[in-house]
């Protein structure tokens, strides 16, 4: 004799996993879509060291579902925005204008009275995979809800 067993989660069981199935998806593929814009981002960025490209790094948080590129140098937002007219400390000016053959001088000056000019990189960086991304994000919650119902 033969026995079939055949279970059927509750309403609420298949409702709370494919919330989970749903969230790990996601998360998964922002975070696909954050390691697209930071290589990208890395690409964009401005050199002069290589310390700011290299800092370009990518932080997620399944809980709130987010995904975080960007970095922690204090300048990375100046480069990115550009700055306000001030007066910078002038020996890491010095120290660029020796590397780059240029009047420290002139460019100590330039910065105190006009500000830095922006160099973005990071927004550019998102816009060109931004498509990509939301492409990438639909697909992966259709495939985990069509998982969920098995």
């Amino acid at each position: 004799m033969n026995y079939f067993f055949f279970w059927q989660p509750s309403p609420e069981e298949f409702i709370q996993k494919a919330q989970e199935r749903v969230r790990t998806a996601a998360y998964n593929s922002l975070l696909r879509g954050g390691y697209k814009v930071q290589g990208r981002a890395r690409y964009f960025v401005p050199v002069n060291t290589g310390y700011l490209r290299a800092s370009i790094a990518v932080a997620g948080d399944i809980a709130n579902l987010s995904v975080q590129v960007g970095s922690r140098l204090k300048y990375a937002a100046p480069v990115e925005f550009g700055s306000r007219p001030h007066t910078p400390p002038f020996e890491p000016i010095r120290r660029w204008g020796e590397l780059k053959k240029i009047p420290a001088g002139a460019v100590w000056q330039k910065i105190r009275m006009q500000g830095t000019d922006p160099h973005p990189y990071l927004w550019p960086a998102f816009i060109e995979n931004r498509d990509w991304i939301v492409d990438d994000l639909a697909k992966s919650i259709a495939k985990a809800v069509m998982k969920s119902g098995e």
